[in-house]
This record gives C-alpha cells, sequence and structure tokens, in this order.
C-alpha cells in the first residue's frame, strides 16, 4: 500500500518525489490507518 501510495503521487504530480515529499506521503498514509483503526475499536468491530 505504501509503495503504490508514492507510486500514484509520482504519476498524478509527473515528477520524481525527492525524499521529503515521500516520508510526507508516508506520514500520511500511516494516519489514514491509525484513523481507520480507531473508528473501528469506536465501532466496537
Amino acid at each position: 500500500m505504501a509503495k503504490a501510495a508514492v507510486l500514484q503521487i509520482g504519476k498524478t504530480d509527473s515528477s520524481k518525489l525527492d525524499d521529503n515529499q515521500v516520508i510526507e506521503v508516508l506520514a500520511k498514509e500511516v494516519k489514514q490507518r491509525c484513523d481507520a483503526m480507531q473508528e473501528f475499536e469506536n465501532g466496537k468491530r
């Protein structure tokens, strides 16, 4: 999933991402997963 997210951003920007941009994308993906996990716990799943 992480690799796909980085590749998707790279395709939409039509440029190569630098290290800081890759870290930003990965941090966003981690936040999404943590938020989803919290929602599942709140929903008693």
